[in-house]
């Protein structure tokens, strides 16, 4: 078995199930997108309701919270470093190439992105977790 291999086998964890997730809508998305409008505030007064994550700095109100704000401060505060405190050295991104390895793989294409297009904005509207 190759190291990688072994890696992800440690790194394994088992899936959420249903008692897991919000039963309605009050951690969601929608507070965070004005839509594309010249104005919009994609990081509200108000981020929802409080969710135990542990583990987490506790700045963050809940899943969503953590995925936009980090997602804001890498690409629109330029703060891609921020890349490696906020993802493992063994994640895996799907991106438009195809499946992505590490950290400082994803920094790098995150600089390669920014340094080609200096204005780029990536909203975080299609937020899975």
């Amino acid at each position: 078995m190759t190291k990688i291999k072994l890696l992800d086998k440690k790194l394994e964890s088992k899936p959420l199930s249903r008692e897991h997730m919000p039963t309605d809508y009050s951690i969601s998305l929608s507070e965070y997108t004005g839509k594309g409008t010249q104005n919009e505030k994609r990081i509200p007064d108000d981020f929802g309701i409080k969710q135990s994550l542990e583990g987490f700095d506790d700045i963050y109100q809940n899943i969503v919270d953590y995925i936009v704000r980090i997602t804001y401060r890498i690409w629109e505060d330029r703060d891609v470093e921020y890349i490696l405190d906020t993802y493992s050295s063994f994640s895996k991104v799907f991106d438009d190439y195809g499946l992505q390895l590490g950290n400082q793989k994803i920094v790098d294409d995150t600089h390669h992105t920014t340094g080609a297009y200096s204005n780029i904005k990536l909203i975080a509207d299609e937020v899975i977790w």
